[in-house]
């Protein structure tokens, strides 16, 4: 197995935290029993959000969003939302309904092999691919 430890400075002093490599299950979230898996400190989310789009991949509808029962993968800790522009306020309410509050937002300019930015939308949607948002949850004590 692998792991390492990783050591923070806490208000009493040094703690240590175990680390593990990054895990994925492969199945419908739609039906899956989040308690399951555990508690985690950070949490990466990337769900198949309804973009109204035909996708090579299904998708959640805004009301399966909401009701994902997140909460119970932390009791304290971050998670990391990525949204599409249709999905960023639905994407603050999901945070909100899991019990996190927004504290930052994080935004990947793509670029390309030149390092000029990739524009692959339609007039008027220039920059539609051009970006993509990562919300940033806290849940816990302030």
């Amino acid at each position: 197995g692998y792991s390492a430890a990783l050591a923070t400075a806490g208000v009493s002093g040094i703690i240590e935290h175990k680390l593990y490599p990054a895990q994925w299950v492969n199945c419908d979230i739609r039906t899956l029993d989040f308690t399951v898996l555990g508690k985690f400190s950070v949490v990466m989310a990337d769900p198949p959000w309804d973009i109204h789009m035909e996708l090579p991949y299904g998708t959640m509808s805004d009301d399966e969003m909401l009701r994902m029962n997140v909460t119970t993968l932390q009791d304290e800790g971050y998670i990391f939302l990525w949204v599409t522009g249709r999905a960023m306020e639905l994407g603050r309410s999901c945070l909100e309904k899991w019990g996190y509050r927004r504290c930052d937002e994080l935004i990947w300019v793509k670029t390309n092999q030149l390092q000029r930015l990739i524009r692959t939308g339609r007039t008027g949607h220039w920059l539609n691919h051009g970006k993509e948002h990562c919300l940033i949850g806290y849940k816990g004590p302030c």
